[in-house]
């Protein structure tokens, strides 16, 4: 699939998969990545096109497209995107009129329009998985008696496993606490469940794979950038962090790789969250150093 407005523009495979079958992304070079940003400038990102994916390409991406990574999903909006610019694409020498106005774009900011793209209005998917995460705090509470007499919240936690997993623990298994554990169904530890019941209670297609210990479906998932140098690794981390927002779900470094619902990113390098298996479900404080990866739910 070639993006209107474009030189010879690759095919979408060549796009989708430049080096090592990923997504484009942070760290990627080459001529896929000079038509992105000549297709981003078309758009008035006011990038440089030196085939290098950094910080501020990524930050055009997100401001432009939603997204991190070109993925499909964000590959055909940028043709949209491009069909509808005003300078109808980049011509054979360049611009045919100047980039509209408007903020610039570049790694100083990428924190504020990550913080700011999240939640557009009433009823975006990330405010929505944000206000429906907060208002399960303390609904599953292993160390509380629920009006039944037993563990708080057992019979939710048991509906959520079934919703996310399709299997059905035992009204036992969820009642039964392990000293200093809490509840953990057929020894299953649930925060990427309660996380995963999160985003389809938000409007998400989205499974919880046992297998896989993740989710699948109508999500993104981002992992954080890999070492490769010392200069170019720091950039790719900061924009890695600075692209977390309010309704991702991250996971944590850490034996457990805890996963974790963001509320809010504070200016500090840390962030709020709302937690399933805590051993109960609570808040949370992070560092956006400690976050190793995050689901996205596709087209939000």
């Amino acid at each position: 699939m070639a993006i209107d407005g474009l030189r010879s523009a690759p095919s979408l495979q060549t796009m989708l998969t430049p080096l090592d079958g990923d997504a484009l992304g942070l760290g990627d070079f080459g001529p896929a990545v000079s038509q992105l940003q000549e297709a981003l400038n078309a758009l008035g990102a006011g990038l440089e096109v030196d085939g290098q994916l950094g910080p501020k390409t990524q930050a055009s991406m997100l401001e432009l497209l939603g997204s991190a990574t070109l993925t499909e999903t964000a590959q055909e909006k940028l043709s949209s995107l491009s069909a509808k610019s005003p300078t109808g694409g980049m011509a054979s020498d360049g611009f045919d009129a100047p980039p509209p106005a408007g903020p610039s774009l570049s790694t100083a900011n990428v924190n504020e329009t990550a913080a700011t793209a999240a939640p557009s209005g009433a009823g975006g998917m990330s405010s929505r998985v944000v206000d429906n995460a907060l208002a399960e705090n303390d609904s599953i509470n292993p160390m509380k008696v629920g009006d039944d007499g037993k563990p708080k919240g057992w019979k939710q936690l048991q509906q959520i496993f079934t919703d996310t997993t399709g299997t059905t623990p035992s009204d036992a298994e969820c009642q039964k606490i392990e000293p200093g554990k809490g509840i953990k169904p057929n020894g299953a530890s649930w925060c990427g469940i309660w996380a995963c019941h999160i985003l389809q209670k938000s409007g998400c297609d989205v499974k919880w794979d046992g297998v896989k210990g993740g989710m699948v479906g109508d999500v993104t998932h981002t992992s954080a950038p890999k070492f490769k140098t010392p200069s170019s690794y720091k950039a790719e981390r900061q924009a890695f962090e600075q692209s977390i927002r309010p309704g991702d779900v991250v996971t944590l470094a850490g034996p457990q790789n805890h996963h974790a619902i963001v509320t809010k990113v504070n200016d500090d390098g840390t962030f709020e969250t709302m937690d399933g298996n805590k051993p109960h479900v609570g808040p949370g404080h992070q560092k956006l150093a400690d976050v190793t990866g995050f689901y996205r739910p596709n087209g939000d």
